[in-house]
């Protein structure tokens, strides 16, 4: 087993209002190494529950990881830990109603090899 350790200065967050009902990307890596995803939470902040879907596209097709009916005025933890994202990957979200769902993304950059990961 490999262990793999970054420094915590490193983390990055995002977060993202879901403000259609349409795809919305909510992280695409900006480095030619990748990021890896460390955790994802959503909130919905409307008085009816709402669907939400979680993609990954790997630049040519979407794969489903997650659809889950999130509860009125809930805030829901996504199981998807170290999940990596190569260039030209997209994590992206859609809900079933617009502009009443945030999403908070943690992530690191991935470095360039030789540079520290242990």
């Amino acid at each position: 087993m490999t262990v793999v350790s970054w420094p915590t200065d490193e983390r990055l967050r995002v977060g993202v209002l879901l403000t259609t009902t349409n795809d919305t990307t909510i992280l695409a890596p900006e480095t030619e190494y990748g990021m890896i995803v460390l955790d994802l939470i959503l909130v919905n902040d409307h008085t009816a529950d709402v669907v939400v879907v979680l993609k990954w596209n790997d630049g040519s097709n979407d794969y489903n990881l997650i659809s889950q009916s999130l509860g009125a005025k809930i805030h829901f933890a996504i199981p998807i830990k170290d999940f990596p994202l190569e260039p030209g990957d997209t994590l992206i979200a859609q809900a079933a109603s617009a502009n009443v769902i945030d999403v908070t993304a943690s992530y690191i950059n991935k470095p360039p090899p030789g540079t520290g990961w242990r």
